[in-house]
Formats: C-alpha cells, structure tokens, sequence
C-alpha cells in the first residue's frame, strides 16, 4: 500500500461514489466537486444555488459534509482515498 501511495502523482486522489457502484476516478486535491462528480458520470442536483436547502449537500467518506453549490473541492493535506456519497440522488 505504501508503495502504491508513493508511485501516485502528487496531491492525486482516488475518490470512489457508491451511488454509481463504487465508480472510481481519479482527482486533484483543490479540484471542485462538482465537476469530479461529472467526470464519474453523476450530476448533483441544485436547487437555492446558495447552501441554503442541502439539496446538493454530499458527505466525505461518510462523515464531513460538503455543498457543491459552494464550490466544495476535494481535500488537501494526507488524503490520498476519498468516498463521496450524494446526501440527495
């Protein structure tokens, strides 16, 4: 595993969506959301467009949540794996 992480570009991570049975791509950290989502096939929905409702509200690795219509971004730091499930499908 270690070895793994350490032949991954730099700030690459593998973000895995459930909802798409466990679609993986591959990220940057900083990337938007929103647009990592796309490329995964899934479109998140919006509804106020100003994090007001939660519609496009998504949680990361089940825990942190995250609104897209905010321009939430993939995490930095030691992330190298990163699960993004849609609160709203």
């Amino acid at each position: 595993r270690q070895q793994t992480a350490k032949s991954a570009p730099k700030g690459q991570v593998e973000v895995t969506f459930p909802q798409k049975g466990n679609k993986v791509v591959y990220a940057q950290q900083g990337d938007n959301i929103g647009k990592v989502a796309a490329k995964a096939g899934l479109r998140i929905k919006f509804d106020c467009k100003n994090g007001r409702c939660g519609t496009c509200q998504v949680r990361l690795n089940g825990r942190a949540a995250a609104k897209v219509c905010q321009g939430a971004t993939i995490p930095g730091g030691a992330t190298r794996k990163l699960k993004i499930t849609l609160d709203n499908p």
